[in-house]
């Protein structure tokens, strides 16, 4: 759920308790919201690079992916499952997860290469590794 959709307690009763839900979040205010409220699932860290799946969205940084890292670790927070993303491609994915992700979210990187299966074995790979 993006910031300007329906709540996290609204989408749960209409969806019901079977379905994940997940909090998109732009900086460590919202991020600290979504991990405290009992509806949300898994967060969404980012855009960490402008893209143009999200025209017009200021990107994040790298910085961003760091301080979830930093609040998830030792906190309630811990067991909750997020993601970066935002323009991570291959070459990018390196540097995501040196700044703490483990999880991302991809489109383009996958969507639009030459060999979708190729470049989502490569993605794996590099987070495997």
């Amino acid at each position: 759920m993006g910031q300007h959709d329906l709540s996290p307690a609204q989408a749960r009763s209409l969806l019901g308790s079977e379905v994940l839900i997940g909090r998109s979040t732009h900086d460590l205010d919202q991020a600290r919201a979504a991990v405290e409220d009992p509806e949300v699932d898994y967060i969404c860290t980012g855009l960490l690079w402008e893209t143009p799946t999200k025209p017009g969205r200021p990107a994040t940084g790298r910085g961003f992916v760091r301080d979830v890292s930093g609040l998830m670790e030792g906190s309630a927070a811990a067991g909750t499952p997020w993601f970066a993303i935002g323009g991570i491609d291959v070459d990018r994915l390196p540097e995501v997860l040196n700044a703490g992700a483990s999880r991302i979210v991809v489109v383009r990187s996958i969507t639009k290469a030459p060999d979708p299966g190729v470049a989502a074995r490569q993605l794996r790979g590099l987070i495997r590794d």
